[in-house]
C-alpha cells in the first residue's frame, strides 16, 4: 500500500452499497462539502479537481459491474471491489452450520429443511449468516418451515432479499424490550463503532434494561444478554473481541439503517440531512459533520430552546458551538455534550431531575455548578479532565448516588467533599475505575473508608500517585493496603507508588498486573507473584513492569 500511495496526489476510499453518488465522491476527494447539489456542477468541479492530478480511487462494495461504466475513468488508478459470484451449496451449508451454538444437535429433518433454505439464499454469505442466526434460536420443524416458505425468497434483487431477511430477523427477536434496545441504536450514525459497555449503559439510562431478581442478574448482565442476542441475529456486524474472546465493540448492520418504519415507533431521529425533525422526536443526535452549516446550527438551537420537542426529549447527543439553555429538557435521561465547545455548565442542569447519564468529557468545563448536587438518579457520570473545583453540594451528591453504576475517573483532592472516603457508598460501580492523586490520602484509615473491596462489580482498577510526588514510604504502603481491591478483580494497574514493597493481597481472579514508575521498589517478594502457599493470583497471565529502576527480584 505504501508503494501505491506514494505516487497519487489524491487518494479516496468510498463505500457504495448501491450506486456511485457523485456528490459524495466529490466531498471525499475535496474533503469538504459541495456548495451545490446540481449534477452538472458536481461533475465539472470534480473533473477540475482531478484534471492535473494522478489519483487513487477505491470504490468498495460496488453493485454496478458493467465494464463500460468504469472505462469512462481516465488518468487514474481505480480499485473496485464488488459482490461478484456466489458460493456452492455445500459451502453455504457450512456457513449456516457455523451459526448454530456449539454442541447443538440438528435432526436429519431439520438438516433437509436447512439445505432447502440454503438453495434459496443464492450463495450469499451475508444472507446465510442472517438466516443462520435466526434458525439457531429454534429447534422445531414448524419454525424452520415457516422461514423456508417466506415470500422473501421470491424477490429478484439480492439486496432486497438481504434487507427483508434482516427485517425478518428483527421481527423474530424474543420480545419488545430487545427490539427497543436495537431500534435505539438508530441514534448512531452509519458506520459508528459502538462500545458494548457504553451501549448497555444507555439502555439502562432509558429504563429499557432492569435487574432480573428471579435469575439473580444485575442490570449490566441483562443488558449484555440482549447485546448477545442482537449479535447472534446478525443485526450487529464488525464484531471486535478482546484477548479473552469477549465482545467489546461492534457496529450496526449497514442494511439495518434502512428500517425506517420500525424506527418511527421509537421516535428516534439522527440529524443526517437538512430536514426538519418531527415534533414527537424523543431521541436526537446532531453530529459534527453538520457543524459547518451555521443555518442548521441555529435551527437546532432554536428547536431545543423554544420548541416543544425539547420538553419530551429523552436523549440528546449534541456538539455545536452555539450556546443553548438546558431548562426545557424536562424529561431528558441522557445528555451527551462530549467534545462540545463549552467552558461552563449552567445551574439549569440541576433541574434535569430524570437525568441518568451525563457526559461532558473532552469539554473545557473546569468547575461544576452547585445545582449538580440535585442529580440523585445519575447512573453514569463522565467528567471533563479539566475539573479543578467541586462544589459543596457534590459532597452530598456522592453520598446519595447509590444508583451510580459508572464513574470513570476519580481525582482525589484534599478538599471537603473530594476525599477518597466519598466513594464509600458507591458499591454499585461496575467495570473500570481509575483513581489518581493518591498522595492526597492521608492515612490507611481514610483509604479503608473508600470500601473498595466491597465494589464487587469492578473488574479493572488503576491506582496512581502523581509522577513527581516524593512521599513517605510508610504512609503510601499503608494507603495501598487500605485500598484492598475486590476479590473478582481481573486487571490491576499501579503507578508511581513510592513504597519499597507491597502489601500482601490475594486476588484469585487477577489476570493482568501492570506496575509502572516505582523508583523505590526493590523486590516483589511480598506480592508473591511467583506464588507459594498463597500467591497473589493463580490466574495471573500477564505481568508488565515499566520504569522500575531499583527492582532486583
Amino acid at each position: 500500500m505504501e508503494l501505491i500511495c506514494s505516487k497519487p496526489s489524491k487518494k479516496s476510499l468510498q463505500c457504495l452499497n448501491k450506486s456511485l453518488v457523485v456528490s459524495h465522491t466529490k466531498s471525499r476527494v475535496q474533503q469538504k462539502k459541495p456548495t451545490s447539489d446540481i449534477r452538472t456542477y458536481l461533475i465539472g468541479s470534480l473533473n477540475e479537481q482531478l484534471a492535473s492530478n494522478i489519483y487513487l480511487l477505491v470504490l468498495d462494495d460496488v453493485w454496478v459491474e458493467e465494464r463500460p461504466y468504469w472505462e469512462e475513468f481516465r488518468s487514474c488508478m481505480l480499485n473496485v471491489s464488488s459482490q461478484n459470484g456466489s458460493l456452492s451449496n455445500d459451502h453455504c451449508w457450512d456457513i449456516l452450520e457455523k451459526a448454530f451454538v456449539k454442541g447443538t444437535l440438528v435432526s436429519p429433518k431439520l438438516v433437509k429443511i436447512g439445505r432447502g433454505i440454503v438453495e434459496k439464499c443464492g450463495g450469499l454469505p451475508l444472507l446465510l449468516n442472517i438466516i443462520g442466526g435466526m434458525l439457531a434460536h429454534y429447534n422445531d420443524i414448524e419454525k424452520w418451515l415457516s422461514i423456508k416458505n417466506r415470500k422473501v425468497w421470491d424477490l429478484e434483487e439480492e439486496r432486497d432479499k438481504i434487507q427483508k431477511s434482516l427485517e425478518l430477523s428483527f421481527d423474530n427477536l424474543p420480545n419488545s424490550i430487545v427490539k427497543q434496545c436495537f431500534v435505539y441504536c438508530s441514534i448512531f450514525k452509519k458506520d459508528t463503532v459502538m462500545e458494548r459497555e457504553e451501549l448497555v449503559r444507555l439502555w439502562m439510562a432509558l429504563g429499557l434494561v432492569q435487574e432480573d431478581e428471579e435469575r439473580n442478574k444485575e442490570m449490566e448482565d441483562v443488558g449484555n444478554d440482549i447485546f448477545q442476542i442482537l449479535v447472534s441475529n446478525s443485526l450487529f456486524q464488525d464484531v471486535r473481541r478482546d484477548e479473552y474472546g469477549h465482545i467489546t465493540h461492534c457496529s450496526m448492520h449497514v442494511w439495518c439503517m434502512i428500517f425506517h418504519y420500525h424506527f418511527r415507533n421509537m421516535k428516534a431521529y439522527v440529524w443526517w440531512m437538512r430536514k426538519m425533525m418531527t415534533l414527537h422526536v424523543k431521541h436526537l443526535a446532531f453530529y459534527q459533520e453538520q457543524n459547518e452549516d451555521d443555518e442548521l446550527k441555529a435551527k437546532v438551537s432554536t428547536l431545543i430552546e423554544r420548541n416543544k420537542v425539547a420538553t419530551i426529549l429523552h436523549t440528546l447527543f449534541i456538539k455545536i458551538q452555539k450556546k443553548f439553555s438546558l431548562k426545557q429538557l424536562k424529561c431528558i435521561r441522557i445528555l451527551t455534550l462530549k467534545g462540545y465547545s463549552v467552558h461552563k455548565l449552567g445551574n439549569s442542569v440541576g433541574g434535569l431531575v430524570h437525568l441518568r447519564y451525563l457526559d461532558f468529557s473532552f469539554t473545557r468545563i473546569s468547575a461544576l455548578p452547585e445545582s449538580i448536587g440535585k442529580l440523585y438518579h445519575l447512573q453514569t457520570l463522565k467528567l471533563s479532565n479539566r475539573i479543578e473545583q467541586f462544589p459543596e453540594s457534590m459532597r452530598n451528591l456522592i453520598c446519595h448516588l447509590i444508583s451510580l453504576r459508572k464513574l470513570y475517573f476519580v481525582k482525589v483532592l484534599r478538599r471537603k467533599g473530594c476525599g477518597i472516603e466519598e466513594l464509600r457508598h458507591l458499591n454499585n460501580l461496575t467495570g473500570s475505575l481509575y483513581i489518581s492523586h493518591l498522595e492526597n490520602v492521608r492515612s490507611k484509615e481514610d483509604a479503608v473508608k473508600a470500601d473498595i473491596s466491597r465494589k464487587k462489580n469492578l473488574y479493572i482498577i488503576e491506582f496512581s500517585w502523581s509522577k513527581d510526588y516524593k512521599g513517605s514510604d510508610r504512609v503510601d504502603k499503608d494507603v495501598l493496603e487500605g485500598l484492598q481491591p475486590p476479590a473478582d478483580l481481573k486487571i490491576l494497574t499501579i503507578r508511581s507508588f513510592s513504597g519499597d514493597n507491597f502489601t500482601e493481597w490475594h486476588l484469585p481472579h487477577l489476570r493482568d498486573l501492570v506496575l509502572e514508575d516505582m523508583d523505590s521498589l526493590t523486590c516483589l517478594k511480598n506480592f508473591d507473584v511467583t506464588g507459594s502457599t498463597k500467591p497473589l493470583s493463580p490466574s495471573l497471565r500477564s505481568l508488565q513492569l515499566f520504569s522500575m529502576k531499583r527492582l532486583e527480584k
